[in-house]
Order: structure tokens, then C-alpha cells, then sequence
């Protein structure tokens, strides 16, 4: 749970840095990285609430 909490944040954060860079205007190249992060931080993220789900099931056979 721990973990989900952590990279909760760090999406967070990630967001508030795109956000940041798209209103400061900055450079696509800049603004796509950002964005890519984001994404691998949210895939990440449901890839980790899958596992919970999983793990819940298997623990209540």
C-alpha cells in the first residue's frame, strides 16, 4: 500500500509540472517528456491496483 501512496504523490507532483510547463509555455520537446513520465507513473499506478485486486482475490479462496 505503501508504494501506491508514494507514486500517488509523485503523479501528483508530475501533474502540477506539466500543468506548470504548459502555462509557463515551454518547449514541446520539454512538455512531451513531462507527459511521458506522467503516463508511465499512471500505468504504473493501475498496474499496482491490478495486483491488489488480485492478490485480495486469491487470499479470500
Amino acid at each position: 500500500m505503501q508504494r501506491k501512496e508514494i507514486l500517488r504523490n509523485q503523479i501528483e507532483r508530475t501533474r502540477r509540472k506539466l500543468d506548470f510547463a504548459l502555462a509557463s509555455g515551454s518547449d514541446v520537446k520539454n512538455y512531451y517528456q513531462i507527459s511521458v513520465e506522467l503516463d508511465e507513473m499512471i500505468e504504473k499506478y493501475i498496474d499496482l491496483c491490478e495486483e491488489e485486486k488480485v492478490e485480495k482475490k486469491i487470499s479470500c479462496l
